[in-house]
């Protein structure tokens, strides 16, 4: 989001609709991603590799700006954050907090 408004705020370029776009998208979706891993959602692992997905993404078009100093710092971190979160949507299955529910036993238990 700092990049985001770094990017809004410098008046003497032309405002490229996509990249903002994509810029609150990918952050949106690290925020969720965080939140996901922090709960031990068993839905982080397909997230974790949606969010590599976006990162990558983002760095891309980021490093596609030329001399624009924000926008290549977001892209290492965007990198970082890409393969942190691949690593970590491969190996998902050990973050799960919910347990295996195998019979109605442990269904109606949520209750």
């Amino acid at each position: 989001m700092t990049t985001l408004t770094e990017y809004l705020n410098q008046q003497e370029q032309q405002t490229d609709i996509n990249l903002l776009c994509l810029l609150r998208d990918c952050s949106e979706m690290c925020v969720m991603t965080s939140n996901l891993i922090t709960d031990g959602s068993e839905f982080m692992g397909r997230t974790c590799q949606l969010c590599s997905e976006m990162c990558e993404k983002c760095a891309t078009v980021c490093e596609s700006v030329p001399q624009n100093q924000q926008l290549a710092d977001c892209a290492a971190l965007c990198r970082h954050c890409a393969e942190v979160c691949k690593s970590m949507g491969l190996q998902a299955m050990a973050y799960f907090r919910r347990p295996n529910l195998t019979n109605l036993d442990c269904i109606t238990s949520l209750r």
